[in-house]
Formats: structure tokens, C-alpha cells, sequence
């Protein structure tokens, strides 16, 4: 599974750590086309960016998905992804959007009031 826009990923902070980090991917498919727009304004493509900072192989069937629909391609292979968002993505701009303290707390407090867990297809 990929870091696609919409993903539900969990990040661990090490081993041994008993510490995670949940999050849904934002990133929408022009933050992708603006990121490789730049890198090839140095000569260098998003696959080759990401064999230089170590990230995993990016395939090209990959690639083409993340140039659609956007997502995190520096996090390819690097967190565990279980989930996506299928609809309401005004909602996760909206989440994305709010104000937040100097903390990174939102100003007025988000909170999930209802959530519809399927296996996509059903």
C-alpha cells in the first residue's frame, strides 16, 4: 500500500519506543507535480530524488499513481499504511486547514464525530 492522498498511516517512533504517530496523508497530486517540477529544474527526477535521500525504489507504476492522486512519495515504504479515505476529502482539507497554536494544537479542538469502517468494494 502506498502514501497515497487519503492514507491512514501509523508512523513508529523506534524500536523499543512503544511510541506511534497516526496520521492521513493531505499531500494532494499538485504537490507532487509542483515537487517534481522543481526537481527537474536540477536535473533530477522524482525517482532519482528519492534513490538519494535512501527512500525505496519508486516504480513507475508508482509514480503514476501518486502524479494522479497525490500523496507522500518520501514516505514510500517507510510507515505502515491500513487505510484509506474514500470520500470526504473537504473534510481532511478542512482538518488540514486549521488554525494551530504555536504548538501545532488547533485552536478550537477537531474531533471525530462519526466514522464508517468498510472493506472497500462492499
Amino acid at each position: 500500500l502506498y502514501p497515497l492522498r487519503g492514507a491512514l498511516c501509523m508512523a513508529n517512533r523506534g524500536s523499543d519506543t512503544n511510541g506511534s504517530q497516526f496520521f492521513i496523508v493531505q499531500a494532494d497530486a499538485s504537490t507532487i507535480l509542483d515537487m517534481e517540477e522543481q526537481l527537474a529544474a536540477l536535473g533530477m527526477t522524482l525517482q532519482e530524488y528519492m534513490e538519494q535521500i535512501g527512500g525505496a525504489e519508486l516504480t513507475d507504476e508508482a509514480l503514476e499513481l501518486y502524479e494522479e492522486y497525490g500523496g507522500t512519495p518520501w514516505l514510500h515504504m517507510a510507515h505502515t499504511v491500513f487505510g484509506q479515505v474514500y470520500d470526504g476529502y473537504d473534510v481532511l482539507d478542512a482538518v488540514a486547514g486549521a488554525a494551530t497554536d504555536s504548538n501545532d494544537v488547533p485552536e478550537e479542538e477537531v474531533v471525530i464525530e462519526t466514522i464508517t469502517i468498510f472493506t472497500y468494494g462492499e
